[in-house]
């Protein structure tokens, strides 16, 4: 199958490392720089301390036609509305096309898509980029797939799966799947950031415990769940599996990049202001990430 990739961060990079065996692989990238390293020197995994190296193809993003059986989109979910504005390609009624951004917000801009096939993905590996041409696969999860519009092609799906190391789910209702995810970043990824913390340290320290417990109280007050023991439960039983685990939010910070706090908390603020709900504890931690991101700027 031929695949293309939308950018060249941690998860592109780790997603076309695990499909480039059984697939024809292309990432586009932002800058020429990293496509042209791609292309020359290839691109390494490195997975419980054992390193791999694939020979990929890689092009800058640049109004491209995106002829693929497949298109994974793995930019940051603020870079996408300019993504979709530029690339004009991507708007294509034959293009099956999936979408792996954090949040909710962006699901707007993918509902006026013309494409007939769209799907959005949940993706719970931990990757983590070393170079411009290598990523470590930090963390074993799985990758949910929904379909938002169309219908999902059961037979691509199953084809990108390695057992064991990079599963795939099919999930009927991408609301519950979204909105699950979205309230495990909103619990974690802020109050790790701050205290600069991996995720373990929420459930070992009773201090972070209790604050991460009453942001999801006011976070679950907004966000429509079914059983919130269950979701509770959820987010401790991460925070147990990824316990070494640095957030994305964190090292956005400490690499002085923008974080996705407004595709996240932002967005929590904005449905609970539309619904005449009271929040505290979510926006004090939104304007506390937007500061610590402004001092990593010039």
């Amino acid at each position: 199958m031929k695949i293309g990739i939308l950018g060249g961060g941690a998860i592109g990079l780790l997603f076309a490392a695990y499909l480039a065996d059984n697939h024809d692989i292309t990432i586009y990238t932002k800058r020429s720089e990293q496509a042209k390293k791609l292309n020359e020197a290839g691109l390494s995994l490195v997975s419980n301390n054992h390193k791999r190296h694939f020979k990929i193809k890689a092009e800058q993003l640049c109004n491209h036609p995106f002829d693929k059986d497949l298109v994974i989109v793995a930019v940051k979910q603020y870079h996408l509305k300019e993504l979709l504005d530029k690339e004009k390609g991507l708007k294509n009624v034959h293009c099956n096309i999936v979408f792996i951004q954090n949040g909710m917000g962006h699901l707007s801009l993918l509902k006026d898509l013309i494409n007939k096939n769209v799907y959005i993905g949940i993706v719970e590996h931990g990757a983590l980029k070393l170079t411009d041409n290598s990523v470590e696969h930090t963390g074993i999860g799985q990758t949910k797939i929904a379909a938002l519009k169309g219908s999902l092609d059961r037979g691509i799906v199953h084809s990108l799966e390695t057992p064991h190391y990079f599963p795939f789910v099919l999930v009927e209702d991408w609301y519950s799947m979204v909105a699950e995810k979205l309230i495990i970043n909103s619990a974690i990824n802020p109050l790790t950031a701050i205290y600069k913390i991996p995720n373990g340290e929420l459930i070992r320290n009773p201090h972070f415990m209790k604050n991460m417990k009453e942001l999801y109280n006011e976070i679950s007050s907004v966000i429509m769940i079914g059983d919130k023991c269950e979701s509770w439960n959820r987010i401790v039983e991460v925070c147990e599996r990824t316990a070494k685990n640095r957030s994305s939010m964190l090292k956005d910070i400490e690499e002085g990049r923008k974080t996705e706090i407004d595709a996240i908390l932002g967005f929590i603020i904005n449905e609970g202001a539309s619904k005449n709900i009271s929040l505290k504890l979510t926006p004090f931690l939104y304007d506390a990430i937007k500061g610590l991101e402004g001092q990593g700027r010039d």
